[in-house]
């Protein structure tokens, strides 16, 4: 019997939680190329590579160099993340702290902008009490606030007077759309 060669594939999919997680699995080699952004049947080697099975996976992103970039790129964002949560507990500022709802909300909403791979400039805390997301680009302005009532908000400024705020919903699919709206003014 002939021995199948196979390649080791990383992954990224998200969890029944709405959480991400990383792992990887296998692919006789002669497939992997075939791999591709969506739902699947993959030939899943299991054991010793004698056996193979199919097995239907979510495979949301398979690019090894994109998955060891991609932490790094964020790890600026997620660390003001992390200082803002600590400098809750010794809060003495004239704005409610962040609540556990906004730091939920925004957790969330970092997780979107990674899979976007949209990278904000800067979080902070918000004046009105909440976190804010926020992107600049010479004088344009934009940002994401989410607040300690639940809600997020997008807003975006040309800098000369222009500004447009709009809620944004807290599903996957709707922020999505006003992270890529965002961007779009962000990137004009």
């Amino acid at each position: 019997m002939q021995q199948q060669t196979s390649t080791i594939v990383p992954r990224i999919y998200m969890r029944s939680d709405g959480r991400f997680a990383r792992d990887h699995f296998r692919v006789p080699s002669q497939g992997a190329e075939k791999l591709q952004k969506g739902t699947i049947s993959v030939p899943v080697c299991e054991g010793n590579g004698k056996s193979a099975t199919k097995v239907k996976k979510r495979v949301l992103f398979l690019v090894h160099d994109w998955i060891r970039s991609f932490g790094q790129a964020f790890d600026p964002i997620e660390k003001s993340l992390d200082r803002i949560r600590l400098e809750v507990e010794t809060w003495r500022r004239d704005a409610p702290a962040p609540n556990t709802q906004a730091f939920s909300d925004a957790e969330a909403l970092l997780s979107r902008l990674k899979i976007k791979r949209f990278r904000p400039d800067r979080v902070l805390h918000s004046a009105e009490g909440g976190i804010g997301f926020l992107f600049r680009s010479g004088r344009r302005y934009a940002d994401f606030e989410c607040s300690n009532a639940g809600s997020v908000t997008a807003v975006v400024s040309d800098g000369a007077g222009h500004v447009e705020a709009w809620p944004v919903e807290t599903s996957f699919i709707e922020q999505t759309a006003a992270i890529d709206k965002v961007r779009a003014f962000i990137e004009s």
